[in-house]
């Protein structure tokens, strides 16, 4: 829930949706160069950082979050994992040097 709060907040300024349901036209999907596969994790915000501020909406919408990475993480872990992204967020040597294998594993 502090998770979609923050989400309101933030989608005025930097855009970030959520890979798990995201809702695009196919021609703007393609012509924003589609899901990055250079990174391994966070695609989906990538992608949604190149929508325009005015063009991007968040759909009132409960999503749940599978526990998974929360129990292997802990909750202060995944919280840490987020903000270190979204701080580095236009930091490249960031993404290019970022150890997924705890988040995928």
């Amino acid at each position: 829930m502090l998770f979609n709060q923050i989400n309101r907040i933030m989608q005025h300024r930097v855009p970030f949706a959520v890979g798990a349901f995201m809702l695009t036209r196919r021609d703007r999907f393609e012509q924003l160069g589609r899901f990055a596969e250079k990174y391994g994790t966070s695609e989906d915000f990538f992608l949604s950082k190149q929508y325009h501020v005015k063009k991007f909406k968040l759909v009132q919408h409960y999503f749940g979050q599978d526990s998974r990475r929360f129990e292997k993480m802990g909750y202060f872990g995944m919280a840490w994992y987020l903000i270190k992204n979204f701080w580095n967020r236009n930091n490249e040597a960031y993404w290019s040097n970022a150890d997924y294998s705890r988040y995928w594993s």
